[in-house]
C-alpha cells in the first residue's frame, strides 16, 4: 500500500492551467517551485506510479481553481480556490494587494475598495473610501450611527498620520466629526478604530485643544486643523471604509 506524502507548494509545468486537476504518470517529472505563503495541497504517492493532483490558483486578481478531492486511497481534502487571488474572499485583509476582503458592498470580487457613490471619495495615494457629509448635522453618536448604516465595516474617519491627512481636499468652512473621542474625560483621545492617537493636527493658533467642559469629541475645520467639541454639537461628519 503507497505511503502519501504532503508537499506543502507546487506548480505543475507541461502547459496545464492551474487549477486542474492532474494525473501525473510514474516517468512524467513534476517540477517543484518555490512560491508564497499560498500552499496549494498536492499529494505524492510515494513509489506508486501514478500520483493525483491538485493546484489552486495564486495569480493575483485572478479565478482560483476549483478544489477536488485527493488521490484514491488518500483520504486528502478538497483544495478550495479563491477568486481575485491568493487571499480574497477568506474574510481578514492578510494580503499586500487587497484593499478589503469582508464581503459587503463596498468591495468587489477583486478585494478592491468601491468607492464611486453620493460624497463618496478614495484620495489617492489612499486606498479607503472617505464619505465626506457637509449638508447634515449630526451629534457625535448619531454620526458614528450613520457611519455603520452606510457600511458595517465604517466608523468616523480615523487620521493616525500626516500621510493620511494631506490628500483631503478643502472642507470649505465646514467642521465635520472625526472618529476621536475622549472616552474617559481625562484628557486623552482615542480613534474608534483603535489606532494609536499619535498624530494630532490641533489648531494651536486657537490653543486647541482647549478641553472645555463637555468637549469631548474632535471635528476638523475647513483649514484641516482640529477642535475639540462638544459631542452634543450637530454638524457635519465624515465616514470612512475599511475603518483601518
Amino acid at each position: 500500500m503507497p505511503r502519501w506524502a504532503t508537499i506543502r507548494c507546487v506548480t505543475v509545468r507541461r502547459g496545464l492551467r492551474a487549477g486542474a486537476a492532474v494525473l501525473v504518470s510514474g516517468a512524467a517529472p513534476i517540477t517543484l517551485l518555490a512560491c508564497t505563503n499560498d500552499y496549494a495541497p498536492f499529494s505524492v504517492a510515494q513509489g506508486s506510479s501514478s500520483a493525483s493532483a491538485t493546484a489552486s490558483s495564486s495569480s493575483t486578481g485572478g479565478q482560483g481553481g476549483a478544489g477536488t478531492a485527493g488521490g484514491a486511497g488518500s483520504g486528502g481534502k478538497a483544495a478550495a480556490g479563491g477568486s481575485g487571488g491568493a487571499y480574497c474572499g477568506n474574510g481578514v485583509v492578510d494580503d499586500p494587494s487587497e484593499e478589503c476582503d469582508d464581503k459587503t458592498s463596498g468591495c468587489d470580487a477583486d478585494c478592491h475598495v468601491v468607492c464611486d457613490g453620493l460624497n463618496e471619495l478614495k484620495p489617492a495615494p489612499l486606498t479607503h473610501c472617505y464619505k465626506l457629509m457637509k449638508g447634515v448635522t449630526s451629534t457625535w453618536d448619531e454620526a458614528e450611527q450613520s457611519c455603520v448604516a452606510w457600511n458595517p465595516h465604517a466608523r468616523l474617519a480615523s487620521i493616525p498620520s500626516a500621510a493620511e491627512l494631506s490628500p483631503f481636499p478643502s472642507l470649505s468652512g465646514a467642521y465635520v466629526w472625526l472618529g476621536a473621542r475622549d472616552v474617559n474625560a481625562d484628557k486623552l483621545f482615542e480613534w474608534v478604530s483603535g489606532e494609536p492617537f499619535d498624530f494630532a493636527n490641533w489648531d494651536t493658533g486657537q490653543l486647541e485643544p482647549d478641553h472645555q467642559p463637555m468637549e469631548d469629541c474632535v471635528a476638523v475645520y475647513g483649514n484641516t486643523f482640529w477642535h475639540d467639541r462638544p459631542c452634543s454639537d450637530a454638524i457635519g461628519y465624515m465616514c470612512e471604509y475599511p475603518y483601518k
